[in-house]
């Protein structure tokens, strides 16, 4: 009786299959992550403006050019601009135009705070960095009192399961990440 050595027909079929569902465990991962990045460059990009806004504003720059840095917020861009006098509004063509971040589909962004809807105006002062926030109401565009608003609350999702939350704090100006609403 021979003694012949090697894989049986059933053992190679089994690590063919083993091996498929790998692939296709690790394509989907990989395809999953990718979506993830997506989206988390895409709000990376919003944090980045507010947080530059307000960064500009307090160490002074461009004293001389403005006497504060705004952002306006819409559901689908934000505008980031130097702003000279009054009145409390982003005027094209004449505040100078920092950056300008357009929300690409799929994603979304939305505001719930103080019962204004967009646009919403943030102004960080030049030189302090106190900031004023403005929403709308209707057709009016109306103060969102520290007292009474106290955080501004703009949630960013893909419109199915990613979510992340921006909080700014009306007494410091500061922005805030979060992944869990509070």
């Amino acid at each position: 009786m021979r003694n012949i050595k090697g894989f049986t027909l059933v053992e190679i079929l089994l690590v063919v299959a083993l091996l498929g569902m790998l692939a296709v465990s690790a394509f989907s991962t990989l395809f999953g992550a990718k979506e993830n990045f997506a989206f988390l460059a895409e709000y990376k990009s919003i944090i980045s403006v507010v947080r530059q806004a307000r960064l500009q504003a307090v160490f002074g720059e461009n004293i001389d050019l403005y006497d504060r840095y705004g952002i306006k917020f819409e559901s689908d861009s934000i505008v980031f601009f130097g702003d000279t006098g009054m009145p409390f509004v982003y005027e094209p063509g004449v505040d100078h135009v920092e950056e300008t971040v357009n929300i690409a589909e799929p994603y979304e962004i939305t505001f719930s705070s103080g019962g204004a809807d967009f646009p919403v105006y943030l102004y960080y002062e030049n030189g302090t960095g106190d900031l004023t926030s403005y929403g709308t109401i209707g057709p009016e565009l109306v103060l969102m009192e520290k007292s009474v608003v106290r955080r501004l609350d703009f949630q960013f999702t893909d419109g199915e399961d990613l979510i992340k939350y921006i909080y700014i704090f009306q007494v410091s100006g500061i922005a805030e990440e979060s992944s869990v609403p509070f």
